[in-house]
């Protein structure tokens, strides 16, 4: 199967987002449900919007990861959304907007709750975690989290989270505990031959798999296409948000095992793909790229008119002395 979910194309509203306190609407529903925040663009539905395009698996090849590692408060979710847009699919609602002056009545626009943001961003985290530690070989990560117990009917394998008081200062809140039953031989023998007693990468790969495809349903449809270009038809998957673009953005990475960095200019996780660009890529974009060459260079002309010699701006931008020459005799051109 030809998979051109590369091509999902998703919206950031260029005037942000901002939370509202209001209800969500409900056709037919007269009872008004109790206020809580919503995370909107703040505009009516059917308006006319600024928005830019972008595709999130082709622009953003780790942005799955850089949605798990997202503070789960309301600054971080806004953030988020600004750079972003909204998570889409299932998690938007058709919202009531606060009334403005002379509006004889209410609006309705899109927006998302704040709790199903963080529970979308703790989902994922503790996914990413997870197949990550299975990918470093993190054997303490995995004996914290999976679980290997003797009991009555046999043995059996948890996944199990302790508590996190990290994410719960940032939530602001207590977290509901993350735990999950993997298998037992008395009631998963079949499931059970395939690991090893001890076992932790297996167990911990099939829970992974298990939250994925749970977050993959209603939100990845496999479709009949044709491509414009050859004519020819295929079948691709088509996420109905920037959410399930998301959990098939992992699925894709757990597939393939696939490595992932930071770039050292934005700190986004990015793919490193050796068969397509450097093995020690540094950088997740040509932009990214371009800041950090013209960062490094104002800041060796800085250090140079402070009185350092080349020697020492070299070593401070982490450069050399020839570059740094360089740099310094074209500034000296420039009127």
């Amino acid at each position: 199967m030809q998979d051109h979910s590369a091509d999902f194309t998703w919206f950031v509203c260029l005037e942000g987002h901002r939370w509202i306190e209001t209800t969500a609407f409900e056709l037919g529903r007269r009872a008004r449900q109790p206020s809580q925040p919503f995370l909107s663009d703040g505009l009516p539905a059917r308006a006319l919007r600024d928005f830019r395009s972008y595709r999130p698996l082709v622009d953003h090849t780790g942005l799955f990861r850089t949605f798990a590692e997202t503070p789960p408060t309301a600054e971080g979710i806004q953030s988020f959304a600004d750079r972003f847009g909204l998570l889409g699919g299932d998690v938007t609602e058709r919202i009531r907007l606060p009334r403005q002056r002379g509006q004889k009545s209410t609006s309705l626009g899109l927006g998302e709750r704040s709790d199903l943001w963080t529970n979308a961003i703790l989902e994922m985290r503790r996914a990413v975690e997870l197949w990550w530690a299975v990918h470093e070989l993190d054997t303490e990560s995995l004996q914290q989290w999976i679980i290997w117990r003797r009991g009555p009917d046999g043995s059996g394998v948890l996944y199990r989270r302790p508590a996190e008081p990290d994410l719960e200062a940032f939530a602001g809140k207590a977290l509901p505990p993350s735990g999950a039953k993997i298998a037992t031989q008395s009631h998963d023998p079949e499931v059970m031959e395939r690991f090893a007693p001890g076992d932790l990468a297996g167990p911990a790969l099939l829970h992974v798999e298990r939250v994925i495809n749970r977050h993959l349903t209603n939100r990845v449809q496999a479709r009949l296409q044709q491509d414009p270009n050859t004519a020819r038809r295929y079948t691709g998957f088509a996420p109905d948000g920037l959410i399930g673009a998301l959990w098939l953005q992992l699925a894709h990475a757990v597939e393939h095992d696939k490595n992932f960095r930071r770039c050292a200019e934005c700190t986004n996780w990015f793919e490193v793909r050796p068969s397509v660009g450097r093995a020690d890529k540094e950088f997740c974009s040509n932009a990214c790229r371009t800041r950090a060459y013209r960062r490094r260079q104002a800041e060796a002309l800085k250090l140079h008119a402070e009185g350092l010699d080349v020697e020492a701006i070299a070593r401070h931008v982490s450069s050399d002395a020839t570059t740094v020459t360089g740099w310094l005799r074209r500034a000296r051109r420039t009127p």
